[in-house]
């Protein structure tokens, strides 16, 4: 990866959104993979698959399975790299155009226009699956909330009904456990669509 102050012509500028707190080690980690993902993206969006770079890179990554798992993912990265650099070796780097760290921060990649069109449909993908992710997180937690408060008004309605039996604090919580335990195996049952509904 290199820094560059302005985009080459038939470049494409790929932004990414940054915020929190970040430190050096999270730009390399990030700038890593994201130049592991252009490889891939400018190799799948060339239209290069007869070329003999491609077949030899093909047979170097089926003789990769007899390393260990780290070398392989070693070998896997620099081989894919170094065939997008004797392809074309002006555009096989991913390269910085600016980094602006501020709030909201952003970070301008720019490469090859194809490459980083690909680029950017992929890393769209994951961040929309984790946006997803979050908002089905969300959801969940929110109906954990509505089953908590239903189980409270459980415990509430236990409450009255030992203060009508006259019941010792002891009996009580024995009572509530009881009933919290009662609504664990109702759960289970209807996590497992052995239970569909109450009528």
């Amino acid at each position: 990866m290199a820094l560059r102050r302005v985009a080459r012509p038939e470049d494409e500028v790929l932004r990414l959104n940054i915020g929190a707190r970040w430190v050096a080690t999270d730009f390399v980690e990030v700038f890593r993979e994201m130049q592991f993902l252009y490889d891939v993206s400018y190799l799948a969006s060339s239209d290069l698959h007869d070329h003999p770079e491609i077949a030899r890179l093909r047979e170097s990554l089926a003789n990769t399975a007899i390393y260990h798992q780290l070398f392989q993912r070693i070998r896997v990265r620099t081989r894919i790299h170094s065939t997008v650099k004797r392809l074309d070796e002006e555009k096989a780097e991913l390269t910085i155009l600016r980094i602006e760290y501020a709030s909201p921060g952003a970070c301008d990649l720019t490469g090859a226009g194809r490459a980083i069109r690909e680029l950017r449909l992929f890393v769209m993908g994951i961040v929309d699956r984790y946006l997803e992710r979050e908002d089905r997180e969300i959801a969940r937690e929110a109906a954990r909330q509505r089953v908590i408060k239903m189980k409270l008004n459980n415990i509430e309605l236990a409450r009255q009904l030992a203060k009508k039996a006259n019941l010792g604090h002891e009996s009580f919580d024995l009572l509530v456990h009881q009933i919290m335990r009662a609504e664990t195996v109702i759960e289970r049952k209807a996590e497992a669509d052995k239970i569909t509904g109450v009528e």
